[in-house]
């Protein structure tokens, strides 16, 4: 639980950081008066005093930059460290920062489609019972160059259909075409297909 909370602690080190600064500094202080003032009574001067106890005290900028490592992680505050960076940059010059975002966007919007579409298709399976069992039977054409796949004739397809021995049961869809739905005067084009009654 202890170890739980002191990294909690460190996470949350970036904030509030002033604070702490001004504590530690106000501390440093403190400490760096009574190292001072034994010297004083040592009988030294004011000037040898204070370098004698900042030699004692091993140096303040030390001190500091290891109570930063303590309070926080350092990997945390230089990425936090370079963000400001960037945002003070990027403020700095709006049309490049314009540019940027456009093209991060645009390159988020697109992956996020090609995810979508490569999801539907390749990873998730086909919204039937036993989509593993489905598969599509092609008529090839050898004649005609480019068309691996032809479009089956009905005749072709009732002859599959009544001479199949291997599929539990063969349907037959027509390729997408465009249609016209109209109703109470307005009309929406979308994309349909013909099938067997036994293709749901």
């Amino acid at each position: 639980m202890r170890r739980l909370r002191s990294i909690l602690a460190r996470l949350a080190g970036p904030f509030g950081r002033a604070r702490r600064e001004r504590e530690w500094t106000a501390e440093f202080e403190s400490h760096l008066e009574m190292h001072i003032a034994d010297n004083l009574r040592a009988g030294m001067s004011a000037e040898e005093a204070r370098r004698r106890a900042l030699i004692q005290f091993g140096g303040i900028d030390v001190v500091k930059e290891s109570l930063r490592e303590q309070a926080s992680f350092a990997w945390l505050d230089t990425i936090l460290r370079d963000i400001r960076y960037a945002l003070r940059g990027l403020g700095r010059t709006p049309g490049f920062t314009a540019t940027t975002l456009l093209s991060l966007a645009f390159g988020l919007g697109a992956s996020l489609a090609i995810f979508t579409v490569a999801d539907n298709l390749l990873v998730r399976p086909l919204p039937y019972r036993d989509a593993s069992r489905l598969v599509m039977v092609w008529e090839a054409n050898r004649e005609v160059r480019g068309a691996e796949h032809n479009v089956v004739s009905p005749t072709n397809y009732l002859d599959w259909s009544s001479q199949n021995d291997v599929l539990e049961d063969v349907a037959a869809a027509s390729p997408v075409r465009s249609a016209v739905l109209v109703e109470n005067g307005h009309a929406e084009e979308f994309g349909a297909q013909g099938v067997t009654a036994n293709f749901l």
